[in-house]
């Protein structure tokens, strides 16, 4: 990527990040924090695993409203049974 591109990527975010808070952003994280997220995401991917019962556990089963490929399609709303 150009440096000049970089610079004014750099300067965009510099000058936006004091406004993401009122702007509804409770948290700002940049490339050399993501490593902090790592364990946040990984929890909601593990969570996400066990709900499509991906990790050998039956999960949400008929709950689901949207099943993995290959599986028995499961319905929701009027007239669905």
């Amino acid at each position: 990527m150009p440096a000049d591109t970089l610079r004014a990527q750099h300067t965009a975010a510099v000058t936006a990040f004091p406004g993401l808070h009122a702007e509804g952003f409770d948290h700002v994280v940049f490339a050399d924090q993501l490593h902090r997220l790592e364990p946040l995401l990984q929890r909601a991917s593990d969570r996400r695993r066990a709900d499509l019962g991906w990790d050998g556990h039956p999960g949400l089963g008929s709950l689901l409203a949207a099943s993995p490929a290959g599986a028995r399609s499961t319905r929701c709303g009027p007239g669905s049974r």
